[in-house]
């Protein structure tokens, strides 16, 4: 069964698919926004007073402190409340970020401008108010058309992002972010369907502290945070391997991600289908941690050659767009309808923790040591989600 059909068999109707896709684009589009950035700052240090390696690292990663934050608390917010209101708050305040960074000359005005974009605190009410208007027995397959949509907006930023830094350098960046948030606002308030209060009461949700006791929620919050910890800290140093080991001059790595990304996500469709068709999500993603852990190795202990280089690129893009598109979708099934927005919180604060982490450790390690170092750690962090998720799968 190929893509097309699987989502012909049991298509979600016109307005359910119409609601994901609009709720994908909002999402998309707050990804652009962050992860364009990724693979250019390390390159524009001098734009910011010559910042340290240290100083990038935070910048790249500063986002993802008041998104682990504040996602609970905004998740919880939504169960309560409903979830438009905190979705046009989280954007709001993500606009007034992007436009303090946009116009930001020293690293600390871009710090605050980046923590600010962090400070809205979305993700986890848009994936609640995806799964809240679409039927139950159509909810994996409309997680899954989410998570691949932001699997292509992670890709679609590693590409042009360095093409908008070198035409119009970093402020173009931040400007085509601030014009897509506006949009998102539109798309919320006046497209995206309201949802019926009933299905939110708050005597029916799950207290916290069971959802943190619970095994299949802990271990996937876990594995956000080693995923988007590894992705952090892959890209404190790739941009500068490309350019200084490889040669690779900056216009060019917007083909360089293209092509890895591209055929990283072609692979990833059929095990996304396979998984959903034969329900097998769960044991597909030991064996994805397993690429993770190797590919990161790799990474570490390779010659400084190209062919190596994109290799190991290639098989980290494949296990994370994969393990980025299942792992949210895997948690809405395991938890109850009144809960979801909690539990995504979790999820969702433990995936932005690990990006904040993934920098922090990344510049102070780069600071100090060398690139092996901070892909040894990736790899370290990666086994650990391995040998947990295996122990979890087990009982």
């Amino acid at each position: 069964m190929n893509i097309s059909q699987w989502l012909r068999t049991d298509i979600m109707n016109q307005s359910e698919f119409f609601s994901v896709i609009s709720l994908s684009f909002v999402s998309a589009s707050r990804i652009l926004g962050l992860c364009m950035l990724l693979p250019v700052l390390p390159l524009y240090a001098s734009h910011f007073g010559e910042a340290s390696p240290m100083w990038i690292g935070f910048a790249l990663g500063i986002y993802g402190f008041p998104q682990a934050i504040l996602q609970i608390p905004a998740g919880r917010l939504s169960d309560r409340y409903g979830r438009k209101p905190i979705i046009i708050a989280g954007l709001i305040i993500f606009l007034i970020g992007t436009l303090i960074a946009a116009f930001s000359n020293t690293i600390i005005e871009l710090l605050i401008g980046r923590f600010l974009q962090g400070s809205g605190a979305i993700s986890s009410s848009i994936v609640a108010l995806i799964t809240d208007l679409v039927r139950p027995n159509e909810r994996a397959k409309g997680m899954a058309v989410f998570g691949i949509t932001i699997g292509l907006s992670f890709c679609l930023a590693m590409i042009i992002g360095p093409f908008i830094a070198a035409t119009f350098n970093i402020i173009g960046i931040f400007g085509l972010t601030a014009i897509l948030a506006c949009i998102s606002l539109i798309i919320i308030q006046y497209i995206v369907p309201n949802v019926p209060r009933n299905q939110n009461h708050p005597q029916t949700i799950v207290p916290i502290q069971v959802l943190l006791k619970t095994p299949q929620v802990l271990i996937l919050s876990i594995g956000a945070f080693i995923l988007h910890l590894t992705l952090i800290s892959l890209f404190t140093i790739l941009p500068t391997l490309l350019r200084d080991r490889l040669d690779i001059p900056l216009p060019h790595h917007g083909s360089i991600y293209c092509i890895l990304l591209v055929l990283a996500f072609l692979a990833m469709i059929p095990f996304i289908v396979l998984g959903e068709k034969k329900h097998c999500l769960d044991k597909l993603i030991i064996y994805m941690v397993s690429l993770l852990a190797l590919s990161t190795a790799w990474i570490a202990v390779m010659p400084t050659d190209v062919s190596f280089m994109l290799i190991g690129a290639w098989v980290y893009f494949f296990a994370f767009n994969f393990l980025e598109a299942s792992l949210p979708a895997i948690l809405s099934q395991k938890v109850p309808i009144s809960s979801k927005g909690s539990a995504l919180g979790i999820y969702s604060s433990c995936q932005f923790l690990g990006a904040g982490m993934g920098g922090v450790l990344s510049g102070i390690l780069l600071e100090f040591t060398t690139y092996q170092t901070i892909m040894m750690m990736c790899s370290l962090f990666s086994l650990l989600w391995l040998i947990s998720a295996y122990s979890i799968q087990k009982k």
